[in-house]
């Protein structure tokens, strides 16, 4: 990755979070939504756009919410970069679901019955 990505991929996760933040507060319906990570094209043309749902009581429910506000996190965007940027990139949506196996994994490793050896 050449500096100019890393640059507008820092960018992006600066000016992202607190478009999440404000479009997505945390709540007991939609849980709390976290931006984890921004992954551009070579071409600086497009951006994934990973994001985490956390103790949601409808998780598919609140991801249909974040896909529909799609358009309007874009144009939101590009107002606040839109004088940094030649190029607005489009946005590719994801599901980050790193935590929730990090987790997942951690009960099972604390769920295994290993006998202690016998160092005599």
């Amino acid at each position: 990755m050449n500096a100019k990505s890393i640059r507008l991929r820092r960018l992006l996760l600066q000016e992202l979070a607190p478009i999440i933040q404000k479009r997505f507060p945390a709540n007991a319906q939609d849980g709390l939504v976290t931006l984890t990570d921004v992954s551009m094209s070579p071409d600086a043309a497009s951006a994934k756009v990973f994001i985490s749902v956390f103790q949601s009581k409808q998780p598919s429910d609140t991801w249909q919410r974040i896909e529909n506000e799609t358009k309007a996190i874009r144009h939101a965007l590009a107002g606040r970069i839109r004088h940094k940027v030649r190029q607005i990139p489009t946005l590719w949506l994801c599901q980050d679901h790193g935590q929730q196996n990090a987790e997942h994994m951690h009960k099972i490793l604390n769920n295994l019955n290993i006998p202690p050896t016998d160092n005599s």
